[in-house]
């Protein structure tokens, strides 16, 4: 490795520390996507009970986050655009399939999150605070 007086450079196609702390700050938008979307199944019994919804209306507090994520421009961008930036920093094959095990491994770690952190909120707290927005 080269010195160039801060930090050591890594050869050409390894990835070094900058490239996996990058990873982290990726993968930290796909853990909390996939958790806020569990999240939210377990405050259903509550908005029920408080709000009363119809059953069409129920409907579309279950399938309005979903579908707004997916039609939304930053979430149809979030999945490709994440792991376009881990197939340009990680150039050498092991580390890019690591890389992106560990990205497949936060977005199904937010799903088993989910529930568990539901359930801690809901014991806790109120059932807004499973959801980024406060429904009034």
């Amino acid at each position: 490795m080269r010195h160039t007086g801060t930090a050591p450079i890594p050869p050409p196609g390894k990835a070094g520390r900058k490239q996996w702390t990058g990873l982290a700050v990726l993968v930290l938008p796909v853990l909390l996507v996939s958790l806020d979307m569990q999240v939210l199944s377990y405050a259903l019994p509550f908005i029920s009970g408080e709000l009363g919804p119809s059953s069409a209306q129920l409907l579309w507090i279950v399938d309005i986050y979903p579908f707004v994520l997916a039609l939304g421009l930053g979430g149809a961008t979030l999945m490709p655009s994440t792991l376009s930036l881990i197939r340009t920093m990680f150039s050498d094959d092991g580390q890019r399939r690591t890389a992106i095990a560990v990205w497949t491994g936060a977005f199904a770690g937010g799903a088993v999150l989910g529930p568990l952190l539901g359930g801690v909120l809901l014991e806790h707290f109120w059932w807004g605070s499973v959801s980024a927005t406060e429904w009034r």
